[in-house]
């Protein structure tokens, strides 16, 4: 029985010390920018005359997005470069009303002498990375902006970002800051603006500045079509098509730039449904990214530091399988109160608890150089805390079927055109394919466990124990927050006065 306990102690001390590892992560990033923010410098952008002689393809990868596609397509109608050297392409493997919709706003611009065109697909093969595949072979130009259905880039934004690939050869793309147009609507979207905001202001400017391996965000950015050839092209066999492709540009020797100054405003997910399933399509290809590639990155000819830097950032979506993890081999320990209370088992203890408020930091940071309201992000955090630890459950499960090899569809994250200001309409508003799963069920055990974990604790508190009470505590109230949007926010969209699927 002895090496029982032995093991389930080994495996809670291993996961507390990995989580202070991801969590010092976090503090690392924050100094690497806030040391260079000052005195860094982007390349000199070449003369935007010379810039403007060069061909521009914008690709816009849409499904099903009936409520978006119409501002999607003025907005970037709006966008300037000499016509005769901007085509614009509607990547649509829609199966509504959205194609229909796209083609009579794609002919109404070809009357006014704009070069775009509708390329439908209807098997989606490969999902979007199918489609941006299809539609870069049946185009010459030289530089690829893309740009999500929600996103709406400002007129001049060809103008700023175009300049900085064409000053330096081997850049492959460069990436914007992504801003926000319903920041405000609710605590769950301004939650999820501040973590954004954390991993653009200060995540992807620090590996920037430091010339560290970085991702390209999916949309709100520009590649070198040459770049995206020489990497091997779009490859749909993972769900993050984006960093795998970014990656292996890396691995070539391509470079790449963050512009912070360049923002790019899209629709936060303002439902925990959708938001859970962008996140676990971000997990999920995140580590199927990273079987794919990290045994070449590690080989790379390349700095220890971008090495290392990069193993952490392709793994990063592990944390929430280690917390599971952590808890779950705590549990038998607790109850048999096997848990030991010297200084070695202490030690990691207070490093996982530092650890844990590593991404508040870079949170704080991150809205205090962007000059916000430091009160409404600190307002805001408990909204954030419950997010990030609520979802570990269903990430956990991204996790697992990433490892497992499992395939799973290409699950596009509704939106619906929303705002600040929130509407009736908004609840009107078809829900799309994002439905309850198990998990919702694995999350509702789990929640009970940890409550009777933490109630254990309670009950039987010494000196020893008491020191593992909050974070079954932590874990449990994040799943019930989660769990009651997810039930309140589904039945919302099942109220009779709203349209079904």
């Amino acid at each position: 029985m002895n090496v029982v306990w032995i093991t389930l102690q080994v495996i809670n001390i291993v996961t507390w010390l990995l989580l202070f590892l991801y969590g010092m992560h976090y503090y690392l990033i924050c100094f690497l920018f806030l040391r260079k923010k000052r005195d860094f410098k982007l390349p000199e952008p070449t003369k935007l005359s010379a810039a403007k002689k060069r061909k521009v393809l914008i690709q816009l990868p849409i499904f099903n997005e009936l409520y978006v596609v119409e501002r999607l397509i003025r907005n970037i109608a709006g966008i300037r470069w000499p016509k005769q050297n901007l085509e614009i392409q509607v990547l649509d493997d829609s199966t509504d009303e959205t194609t229909k919709l796209a083609r009579k706003l794609v002919a109404e611009y070809k009357k006014k002498g704009l070069n775009i065109k509708l390329i439908h697909r209807i098997d989606r093969v490969g999902h979007k990375a199918g489609a941006l595949k299809e539609g870069m072979a049946k185009s010459k130009a030289e530089f690829i902006a893309i740009f999500d259905s929600d996103f709406l880039p400002e007129s001049d934004f060809l103008e700023r970002t175009i300049p900085y690939l064409m000053a330096d050869d081997k850049a492959a793309f460069v990436q914007t800051r992504w801003d926000h147009v319903n920041k405000e609507y609710s605590g769950l979207t301004y939650a999820q603006a501040l973590a954004i905001d954390g991993h653009f202001t200060v995540e992807q400017n620090a590996r920037s500045m430091h010339r560290l391996w970085m991702n390209f965000n999916g949309t709100a950015g520009v590649w070198r079509k040459i770049a995206i050839e020489d990497a091997g092209n779009w490859s749909g066999d993972t769900l993050t098509e984006d960093l795998d492709l970014s990656y292996r540009a890396q691995l070539n020797g391509w470079s790449c730039y963050f512009l912070p100054d360049v923002r790019c405003p899209a629709e936060i997910p303002h439902l925990i449904m959708p938001y859970k399933a962008q996140q676990f399509r971000w997990a999920k290809g995140s580590i199927q990214t990273a079987k794919k590639l990290l045994g070449k990155v590690l080989k790379a000819k390349a700095k220890l530091r971008n090495k290392a830097e990069a193993a952490i950032h392709l793994t990063y979506y592990s944390v929430q399988f280690l917390m599971i993890l952590n808890l779950l081999s705590l549990a038998p320990l607790v109850i048999g109160k096997q848990t030991p209370s010297d200084i070695s088992f202490l030690i990691p203890f207070v490093l996982f608890t530092f650890g844990l408020f590593a991404p508040v930091t870079l949170t704080l940071v991150a809205q205090k150089h962007l000059k916000n309201k430091s009160w409404k992000a600190i307002k805001a955090l408990p909204f954030l805390f419950c997010m990030g630890l609520g979802i570990s459950v269903y990430i956990c499960v991204a996790f697992i079927e990433a490892i497992a090899g499992k395939k799973s569809s290409f699950i596009r994250t509704p939106k619906f055109g929303i705002g600040n200001t929130k509407s009736n309409e908004d609840t009107k508003k078809k829900y799309g394919n994002l439905k309850f799963s198990y998990v919702l069920y694995l999350e509702i055990i789990f929640s009970l466990f940890f409550y009777a974990e933490a109630g254990f604790i309670f009950l039987n508190r010494e000196d020893s124990n008491m020191i593992f009470f909050y974070f079954p505590v932590m874990m449990a109230v994040a799943l019930t927050y989660v769990v009651y949007r997810t039930i309140k926010d589904t039945r919302l969209m099942r109220r009779p006065d709203a349209e079904s699927e």
